[in-house]
């Protein structure tokens, strides 16, 4: 088994757009090693209420009688960049199958950053990956496999997918409605419940994503009657929802009506076991950006990875970063001067505060 595992309350897990880069590198390592996959997200709730095993069973492991007397090995890589940097040029395959993972019964990773992309572009794991269907190494990143793996992988609980058709039912009220999805991470001290997050987006630069939907996807609409549109909107903060209401009439913007929450910072140190209450909407916002027609984001790995989650990772999809990666590079705090690229110009070379 590869398993994913996010169960101290001490441990940094990231939030949700994080815990997708290590949950699915955990199961492309599953599928490199021919290892079943296991997940395991107690932190700050047990995952599994909200979030159940689709077409990959990822709770077989902890049902087997057997279970106790399975021995295991970590592998933990939490947000060490120089380790995962070097797995695009050592010899990945024989790190991994040295003798304390081989013989594991179990290798417990945790990781917040996008493993399963370094392996990719390395030489040493070129054949193993053409014997499992990927002859060309860079489909096994995460760009190109989000949509298919995290299919795999989950589908809602019942009492959370009811929260969700609701809220998808508005969104797309026929085939044929146009679904412009925005993300306004907006970070820093101006949240409400946390007061140690990095900026993302200015909190003043919110018209800058309402004037970009304007004039790319409504003003036309508008010009011709068409109203067969709506914008779904997810933030850190209510008042952008209310904002992109006041903006665009409250009967073509769509939300989550829960409050929106970040599941490490706004619940770090504590450990709710059976209660996900306050934790769902983040989930659910996630499975909403599948449907998206026209994404517009800040640089988050929530709203980049959630609009990956599509048939067509790319298709109308722009980001608000840096023309010019290299400057977050150099400084991924530095979130000024930023404007809206579209995605393929940045596949790349999008930079998600690791190469």
């Amino acid at each position: 088994y590869v398993e994913y595992v996010c169960d101290e309350p001490s441990n940094v897990c990231g939030g949700w757009g994080d815990r997708m880069k290590g949950i699915l590198s955990a199961y492309g390592l599953s599928l490199l090693l021919n290892r079943k996959f296991s997940l395991l997200i107690t932190k700050p709730c047990n995952m599994e209420l909200i979030l159940r095993p689709n077409e990959v069973d990822w709770l077989e492991l902890r049902s087997r009688a057997d279970f106790v007397q399975l021995n295991s090995s970590n592998f933990f890589i939490r947000e060490n960049f120089g380790l995962v940097k070097e797995f695009e040029t050592n010899n990945f395959m024989s790190y991994i199958n040295q003798s304390y993972y081989r013989t594991s019964n179990i290798i417990k990773l945790k990781t917040n950053l996008m493993m399963i992309n370094a392996v990719a572009k390395n030489p040493t794991v070129s054949a193993r990956l053409k014997e499992i269907g990927f002859n060309d190494p860079k489909k096994f990143k995460l760009y190109y496999q989000t949509y298919n793996w995290y299919k795999k992988l989950f589908k809602l609980a019942p009492k959370y997918d009811k929260k969700y058709s609701s809220i998808l039912s508005k969104a797309k009220p026929n085939k044929s409605t146009f679904l412009i999805c925005s993300q306004l991470r907006i970070g820093g001290k101006t949240q409400a419940n946390n007061q140690n997050d990095e900026v993302f987006t200015q909190g003043n630069e919110s018209m800058k994503f309402w004037q970009f939907i304007n004039e790319k996807y409504v003003n036309e609409r508008v010009k011709s009657n068409d109203t067969n549109y709506r914008i779904f909107i997810t933030s850190d903060l209510d008042y952008i929802r209310n904002e992109a209401e006041r903006v665009f009439g409250k009967e073509y913007v769509v939300y989550n009506p829960d409050k929106p929450s970040h599941i490490d910072k706004d619940f770090r140190g504590a450990i709710q076991n059976d209660n996900c209450d306050g934790i769902d909407s983040t989930i659910i916002d996630f499975h909403m950006l599948q449907h998206c027609d026209a994404a517009v984001m800040s640089h988050s790995g929530f709203g980049v990875l959630g609009t990956w989650n599509r048939p067509e990772p790319s298709k109308e999809f722009y980001v608000f970063t840096k023309k010019d990666q290299n400057e977050l590079r150099r400084n991924y705090g530095d979130r000024t001067n930023l404007t809206f690229v579209k995605i393929e110009d940045l596949e790349k070379d999008l930079y998600m505060g690791h190469d």
